[in-house]
């Protein structure tokens, strides 16, 4: 009776060990898989001046979505910039989304698709750097994006202080 319990308590240490060796190496996958989905590239966006554009200047980028995605940044943009963000799909009825993102790319500040429109676009403000990314969860679609950011907008106002009045005047 004792080799028995032996051999049965030996094979549930074996059966606990191998469970957790098994846990262990799944979440060390699913770990190894958020850190490279979070060090993914982002390609820098640069904006330029074009003698057709008055006003402001921009960047465009042709790219196919993917249901990975692709990662771009715009950087130090400032508050009296008016920005838009277009993307435009090859096809109207492709599911192109875009999400817009400030400081971390998992928290969304604006997100949208092109699913039956062929296009979408954002207008907005903002201070500081963008994060941008465009996919696909159908597949490989194709896609345009453009960015313009504006002059900077200085709104007019009249000085807060007065000249002091001379003695004897008010």
């Amino acid at each position: 009776m004792m080799r028995h319990e032996r051999a049965f308590r030996a094979v549930h240490l074996l059966v606990g060990v191998s469970l957790l060796c098994l846990v262990s190496w799944t979440a060390e996958a699913a770990d190894k898989k958020a850190q490279t989905r979070e060090k993914r590239k982002a390609y820098n966006l640069e904006l330029k001046a074009i003698p057709e554009l008055k006003n402001g200047k921009i960047v465009a980028v042709e790219g196919t979505a993917d249901p990975t995605g692709d990662r771009f940044m715009l950087k130090n943009l400032f508050i009296l910039q008016p920005v838009a963000v277009t993307v435009l799909a090859k096809n109207k009825n492709d599911d192109i989304r875009i999400q817009l993102a400030k400081d971390r790319w998992d928290e969304r500040v604006q997100e949208g698709s092109t699913k039956g429109v062929g296009s979408r676009t954002f207008k907005f403000r903002t201070q500081g750097d963008l994060r941008i990314m465009v996919r696909s969860p159908q597949g490989r679609s194709p896609y345009h994006l453009v960015v313009w950011a504006g002059n900077e907008v200085k709104p007019e106002m009249k000085s807060a202080f007065k000249t002091p009045a001379k003695r004897g005047e008010r």
